[in-house]
């Protein structure tokens, strides 16, 4: 992630507090900058996301329209409340 952040293939990256802790630790890397006073929403339950390469754009839209199929199926729905999302 850091590479594809240093590399201009992505504009930012977004993690939960100890896994980007972790990360940053690691990398050492003085060209990344933390965003420190964020407040997450009272309601948070977690947004996964999926990271997709700028330049794929056919692939972006082709993944958008089978992810929005998906959203508010019946078996989204089972998933989602399995895991408290």
């Amino acid at each position: 992630m850091l590479a594809a952040l240093g590399a201009g293939r992505a504009d930012a990256i977004s993690l939960a507090g100890p896994s980007l802790t972790q990360l940053l630790d690691k990398a050492q890397d003085p060209s990344v900058e933390r965003v420190v006073k964020y407040t997450e929403p009272t309601s948070f339950k977690g947004y996964p996301a999926f990271v997709i390469r700028k330049e794929d754009a056919d692939f972006m839209m082709a993944f958008n329209a089978k992810l929005n199929a998906f959203i508010g199926m019946p078996e989204h729905l089972a998933l989602s409340a399995s895991s408290a999302l």
